[in-house]
């Protein structure tokens, strides 16, 4: 790619920062895009054993060329999520080991709240944020397609977070940026760049940071990065955060191999503290542009949240008779416990009762637990829900039918099958491709109504081949 594809500030800003290296980063920009993709572990899929595997994910590939993931029905389960390799770094930052609660501020549209899904503990839990209500939808949706319960999912400023001061085990700002990591990726971040909006995404940032460190318990960690190369968004950020909060922060290192391609830097010259920060380029990684900084916040009062009645009170426990309805559907999990909040009734983690009943008073929610269902306000039937057939909670032993490609994607586009309803039980039966849950169909004896939801159905054509009538 020659210098004439990219503003005259960023050729200028990127020559400055590389020296000799630039004219390889600037040929890495004309080559195409690396598509990678990180496997949901607890749902079955290995139609990536073959490609190539991501060195610092045990469950990432890198593809080779980039398929047409609309028409795959397991991404659609959340078999898998198509993610940038560079991203997928910051989780060597975080000892899984232990129980965590952990705070993804900007998550959208999921990503990194799904890795980390992929790596906490059972007794975990993750609070995912995001503030731009559209973009929260997209979050909720990725999150419940991977199928776990130990979750809140919030749409919210920052500061509203007040209420969890020094919560968090983990508060993780992978902060909205300039997108220079992108370009290559995504044309839009390209015609969208100016160094205006550098300097105004560095504003934003520290406003999202000054909040953060509040959330962080006593010897928590928090993790910054961005996918740009500004020096604005990323070095003066972590000098002007070093600064301001030196008396309770301790820089940390990130154990990255060295064959992974990540470049090293300290940019604290000025203090005999390291802060050792991590950059990725595309010309150095087989991935785009990320930036990563890790803090651990000390020397701060402990914090654990009040136990208020009112907490406890909002998620009532079932009746024996409802709860048996609800037990067809889900396994048993003393980890969980079913709950109604007004006609919806909830899976929701047992140790964290308290804090979602918190976030409930406080916080604009988006998604809490699992939501698995409600009754029939007449017949006083359960009728289970489509993030019960997503979960993790659903039962095994279900019911179930395996569809064939074209039938699974006419499931998912909502259209008529080739299933003959007399071949299954009557009910509710769980659509499922190669072993993947899509999602409830119901037998009424004469035919089978699709339960799968309206607002996530394919909308692209299916192929040719598929549209040809029987």
């Amino acid at each position: 790619m020659k210098e004439e594809g990219f503003p005259k500030s960023f050729i200028k800003r990127m020559t400055l920062r590389l020296d000799k290296e630039f004219p390889s980063f600037l040929e890495s920009l004309s080559q195409e895009s690396i598509i990678s993709v990180r496997t949901n572990p607890q749902k079955p899929t290995n139609q990536f054993a073959q490609e190539e595997e991501i060195p610092w994910n045990e469950h990432g590939y890198f593809l080779n060329k980039r398929p047409e993931f609309v028409f795959d029905p397991l991404i659609h389960g959340g078999a898998y999520y198509v993610q940038e390799s560079s991203s997928m770094l910051f989780a060597h930052a975080i000892d899984f080991s232990k129980d965590l609660k952990i705070l993804d501020l900007c998550a959208s549209p999921g990503g990194k709240s799904t890795l980390l899904l992929s790596k906490m503990s059972k007794n975990s839990v993750l609070f995912s944020n995001e503030l731009v209500g559209k973009r929260a939808e997209i979050l909720k949706e990725n999150l419940l397609k991977w199928g776990n319960s130990n979750i809140v999912v919030t749409s919210n400023r920052s500061a509203s977070y007040a209420s969890f001061n020094a919560f968090f085990d983990i508060v993780l700002v992978d902060a909205p940026c300039s997108g220079e990591g992108m370009f290559r990726k995504n044309n839009r971040a390209l015609q969208e760049w100016s160094e205006n909006k550098a300097f105004v995404c560095s504003i934003g940032q520290k406003d999202i940071l000054d909040e953060a460190i509040k959330l962080v318990r006593n010897n928590g960690l928090l993790i910054y990065s961005t996918c740009t190369y500004s020096e604005e968004e990323n070095d003066q950020i972590v000098k002007w955060f070093y600064k301001k909060y030196k008396s309770i922060i301790q820089p940390i290192t990130i154990q990255l191999k060295d064959e992974w391609g990540v470049v090293k830097e300290n940019v604290l010259h000025f203090d005999e503290k390291n802060q050792e920060v991590y950059r990725c380029y595309p010309h150095k990684i087989r991935g785009e542009g990320m930036f990563i900084a890790a803090f651990k916040v000390s020397s701060r009062m402990q914090s654990d949240l009040p136990k208020q009645k009112r907490n406890s009170q909002l998620f009532k426990g079932l009746s024996n008779i409802d709860q048996k309805k609800v037990n067809v559907f889900v396994k048993p999990n003393k980890d969980f416990q079913i709950r109604q909040h007004l006609d919806r009734i909830y899976a929701l983690p047992t140790r964290y009762l308290n804090e979602i009943g918190l976030a409930a008073y406080k916080l604009n929610i988006v998604l809490q637990g699992t939501y698995i269902g409600s009754f029939n306000k007449k017949s006083g039937d359960f009728i289970p829900s489509h993030d019960l057939a997503m979960s993790n909670l659903m039962k095994e032993d279900f019911p179930f039918v395996e569809l064939e490609l074209k039938d699974a994607l006419h499931y998912l586009k909502k259209m008529e099958t080739s299933i003959n309803p007399n071949n299954l039980p009557l009910g509710w039966i769980i659509a499922k491709y190669k072993g993947c849950n899509l999602g409830f169909l119901k037998n009424n004896k004469s035919r089978l109504s699709n339960f799968y939801p309206k607002e996530w159905s394919i909308r692209k054509n299916l192929p040719n081949w598929e549209l040809m009538k029987k």
